[in-house]
């Protein structure tokens, strides 16, 4: 435990880390490590309708507590945090739109150390596949640098306070759902017809342009998670 929040490495398969339900006491800080490559689906996907041809036989398929589209996860292919805000800690923010911006701009401290400039999104949820795929879309908090989106972030809300979901990606593991769902299908595993989907509109063009298939492809890779993690703690710490 640091002197202002509780910090918590932890170490197991997918399905356990996003099983996570308790409240905190304080804030606090999980740094997650997967111990296998699984496909992490989001609460309100459902799982039937995006895998009618199966899973790859590497991954295993899980579902989060959070919205969302999917991700892709491994070992060493990402930098996983999570954190709880208690609602009568400062960080606490009922609005759901400005609720992760001050993660966000964690994030984009952490990758301006680096020589990444990225800026933090600000408004609602964008992007034409952003239910399928988590990094084709781009939500609240997140983080674009290079024409890519970099970090992601999901939110859970609990009576006790808020959970946050990040990840960063290493490399382009991100690009590979592109190939498992077929990019030639991929319209057709959302209704496109229906009034919720999600259009992308003129006046945001310049920052969904390039959530496509690169989207989540950033230069970092498995020598850099340390580091990066290591960075955003030293950040955190001085809120």
């Amino acid at each position: 435990m640091t002197e202002h929040f509780t910090l918590i490495y932890e170490y197991d398969y997918s399905q356990a880390l996003v099983s996570r339900v308790s409240p905190m006491s304080q804030r606090t800080v999980f740094i997650c490590n997967p111990l296998d490559s699984a496909l992490v689906c989001g609460s309100s996907q459902d799982i039937t309708k995006l895998f009618t041809n199966g899973v790859p036989g590497v991954f295993r398929l899980v579902k989060r507590k959070s919205g969302g589209g999917v991700v892709l996860v491994a070992p060493l292919c990402q930098v996983w945090i999570d954190v709880f805000i208690p609602c009568e800690d400062p960080l606490y923010e009922s609005d759901i739109l400005k609720s992760p911006l001050w993660l966000g701009e964690i994030y984009r401290k952490v990758l301006s150390s680096f020589g990444v400039e990225g800026r933090i999104y600000e408004g609602r949820l964008v992007g034409e596949y952003a239910k399928l795929i988590c990094f084709a879309g781009l939500g609240p908090g997140e983080v674009m640098a290079s024409g890519t989106k970099m970090v992601g972030i999901s939110q859970r809300r609990i009576k006790s306070g808020v959970w946050f979901y990040t990840m960063l990606p290493l490399g382009n593991s991100q690009e590979y759902l592109w190939d498992i769902f077929g990019e030639e299908k991929i319209a057709n595993r959302l209704d496109l017809s229906q009034e919720s989907t999600l259009k992308c509109e003129n006046t945001i063009n310049s920052w969904v342009g390039g959530l496509g298939r690169t989207g989540g492809t950033t230069i970092f890779s498995a020598k850099d998670k340390w580091d990066i993690e290591k960075t955003f703690l030293e950040v955190f710490a001085l809120l």
